[in-house]
């Protein structure tokens, strides 16, 4: 279906083995006349989706100049592109802690009453929210802000919570927790302004510089890159990010992190 899709749209299409399922030169050109432009596999919507086999096809393309797209074939027969390519996501926003603030955690938020310290913390990197001259910080915002150095936490009996102590605290209440911690941390260490990005059905979203001079670049879903996925996840993901105009990007977490951006294609 994928071949004959490809086909009736005028491209000159390959059959190939091993990772790809075919090549497909840039149209209007032949085999003998130029080199392929994308290396495409052709999957159904109900198939398993696994991040690892994405970065490696994602290396294995690259390496060959080459671009990944991905042929997704639903239940009725229509077809969605989507190209995909590892991103070097950065911004410039520096996180230099010359200050420790102390909150105390209410619950599932920690709060910094003090104005004067709400605002160096603000300032700081964009933290938290404002609530009636105190931030509101959620909890992976205070985890990375105590690892940084930035932030003391008490409990309401005035009693210091530990770092290790705040992290076992998100895991028991929140899902997802360390993983969306680990891809939290990362991205605020590449720079960026890391906000939730619940009102897009993703975990972030995500500022390459001041959320008061530009709207968010990105939309980030942090996710296992050993377990699998669903093609309808991605769908979702991409057409909400589209619809927004953002990027979106999957994080996959192992032992180190990589970014891998999915974007609806027109071929």
């Amino acid at each position: 279906m994928v071949y004959r899709d490809i086909r009736q749209r005028g491209f000159v299409v390959k059959m190939e083995t091993g990772s790809f399922d075919m090549s497909v030169f840039p149209r209007g050109e032949t085999m003998s006349s130029s080199r392929p432009a994308y290396l495409v596999r052709a999957v159904s919507e109900r198939s398993a989706m696994h991040p690892a086999d994405f970065r490696r096809e994602i290396a294995e393309t690259a390496k060959k100049g080459k671009k990944l797209l991905y042929g997704v074939v639903d239940e009725e027969g229509d077809l969605t592109y989507y190209i995909m390519s590892e991103e070097n996501v950065n911004g410039s926003v520096a996180m230099n802690a010359d200050v420790c603030v102390e909150g105390k955690m209410i619950r599932d938020r920690v709060f910094v009453f003090r104005k004067e310290d709400a605002d160096r913390l603000k300032g700081f990197g964009f933290f938290g929210k404002d609530i009636q001259n105190m931030l509101q910080l959620s909890l992976i915002e205070s985890c990375y802000l105590m690892r940084k150095g930035g932030l003391a936490v008490r409990d309401a009996a005035g009693e210091p919570i530990s770092l290790s102590a705040l992290i076992e605290h998100g895991e028991k209440t929140q899902d997802e927790f360390y993983l969306r911690l680990r891809a939290y941390e990362d991205l605020r260490e590449k720079g960026l302004i890391v906000k939730t990005g619940f009102k897009y059905g993703t975990h972030f979203r995500m500022y390459e510089k001041s959320p008061d001079e530009r709207h968010a670049r990105y939309l980030a879903h942090a996710i296992s890159g050993d377990s699998p996925m669903a093609w309808p996840e991605v769908s979702r993901a991409v057409r909400i990010a589209g619809g927004v105009k953002k990027e979106m990007v999957f994080c996959c977490v192992t032992d180190k992190i990589e970014y891998v951006v999915f974007k609806w294609f027109r071929l």
